[in-house]
């Protein structure tokens, strides 16, 4: 059983509908609540959740872009991310940036109950055809040298996918070197081997790569 559980939602009455699911099955843990990804790192620094629920859709910092950082500085907490979209490929990139479950919103108190109970076990909590994918990558012991296919011409590793994420996002080198938590230069190493990998030395035609594959 969990002791502190935090919930991240940019609307209050949500995070409020959230801790109240949460606490009918688990009525004697600290459940917090906190606005945005900046907030929730904030508060796991304070006092250590076992478990992050998170809205994908935050200001600030996004569910998304919160749980890189996190998993980059604590790796044993488990994360469920939720939103209202449910696409495969939206559910993969969730899972390839770190996040080891998704729920809907919405979700009664018996969902929660069971993805907070699953990814406590280890276990991913994602749909069937997510799972596989997942659970071949985490029974690697290197996360950042696991190759992750993408198409049958071209892997990446998940550092390299994580970066290719920003890429598309329009962040710069030192941009990305911030929320990765790595040096600048180990950035433009990874962009210089997702260029070489695409067969490009055109952003524009990484961007579309990026958005066509869905990451």
């Amino acid at each position: 059983m969990p002791k502190h559980i935090i919930i991240a939602d940019n609307h209050t009455e949500v995070c409020r509908q959230i801790q109240t699911e949460i606490k009918k099955v688990y009525p004697f843990i600290n459940v917090s609540i906190a606005e945005n990804g900046h907030d929730v790192i904030q508060k796991h620094e304070q006092e250590p959740a076992e478990v992050i629920i998170m809205d994908i859709g935050m200001p600030l910092m996004n569910g998304v872009q919160a749980t890189q950082i996190i998993k980059e500085k604590f790796n044993n907490v488990k994360i469920i991310l939720t939103s209202t979209q449910q696409e495969h490929s939206f559910l993969l990139s969730m899972m390839i940036h770190g996040a080891n479950g998704f729920v809907e919103k919405n979700c009664n108190h018996q969902g929660y109950y069971e993805a907070i109970e699953c990814v406590l076990r280890g276990d991913p909590y994602f749909p069937e055809e997510i799972k596989e994918v997942y659970k071949a990558r985490h029974t690697q012991k290197k996360t950042n040298e696991t190759n992750v296919i993408i198409d049958s011409k071209v892997s990446f590793t998940t550092q390299e996918l994580r970066v290719l994420s920003f890429i598309k996002k329009g962040k710069t080198t030192n941009e990305i070197s911030i929320l990765l938590n790595i040096e600048p230069s180990t950035v433009a190493t990874h962009k210089k081997h997702i260029y070489h990998k695409i067969g490009t030395s055109n952003i524009a035609e990484v961007i579309a790569f990026a958005l066509e594959k869905g990451y």
